[in-house]
């Protein structure tokens, strides 16, 4: 679902001349496939700490992998602004790479 929704917003980008209000349309129908699968991503770590690691390295597997989902909003926060900028005229810039590398790292960790 997250690599659909990525995908979806990739589209929206690249159809972005057609038409403002279908764009953001196709945009927000991509954002709500992709936080279907949220709750997925959120209850992971506990569901993986249990089935996967003995009683005494759990607490480890929880803190760790509750970690990388943390870490992974701040790469969110942050890596946009690498890519993303207005241009001379107020545009804005850099949208379409943007959505492609999110779309493609969401395909690569399938």
């Amino acid at each position: 679902l997250t690599t659909a929704g990525a995908g979806i917003r990739y589209l929206s980008v690249v159809m972005w001349p057609i038409g403002g209000l279908a764009s953001y349309s196709v945009c927000m129908g991509g954002q709500c496939l992709a936080a279907l699968a949220q709750p997925v991503f959120v209850n992971c770590p506990g569901k993986l700490a249990a089935q996967w690691f003995g009683l005494g390295e759990r607490d480890a597997a929880l803190t760790i992998t509750t970690l990388f989902t943390i870490v992974g909003q701040a790469v969110g926060q942050v890596l946009p602004p690498a890519f993303v900028s207005r241009g001379a005229a107020g545009d804005v810039q850099g949208m379409a790479p943007l959505m492609l590398s999110e779309a493609a790292l969401s395909a690569l960790s399938l």
